[in-house]
């Protein structure tokens, strides 16, 4: 797991951005790219673009992946003025309907504790 600005990106154990052999494909993949338009260039808009694109077309991902695509949608939306409720409504339910871990419990309350901030 990394940190960047106010959420949380999942891995898996042993894996990192920089390793090309354990590059994430599907909805990870697109989280990923999402990351380097908002983060690394600083385009919001294309960012959430992309994920909308991913959780379009990987709606069967696993939870743990749509919930980190949601609680990053919902910081891109805060970053540009959008309402994250949406996101933040989506993750809470996939939360509520799966046993996502302490992490993600943890990654939910920060979301939603700086949408509340902002």
């Amino acid at each position: 797991m990394r940190t960047g600005g106010n959420w949380l990106r999942f891995y898996r154990k042993g894996s990192s951005d920089d390793d090309a052999e354990e590059r994430r494909s599907g909805l990870g993949r697109a989280i990923d790219v999402a990351a380097r338009q908002g983060d690394a260039r600083g385009d919001n808009s294309q960012a959430i673009a992309v994920l909308d694109a991913g959780l379009i077309r990987y709606s069967d991902a696993p939870p743990i992946e749509r919930f980190e695509a949601l609680l990053y949608r919902a910081e891109l939306a805060t970053r540009t003025g959008a309402d994250a409720a949406p996101d933040l409504a989506a993750a809470s339910t996939l939360f509520a309907e799966h046993q996502l871990g302490a992490e993600a419990e943890q990654a939910l309350t920060l979301a939603v504790e700086a949408e509340l901030d902002s």
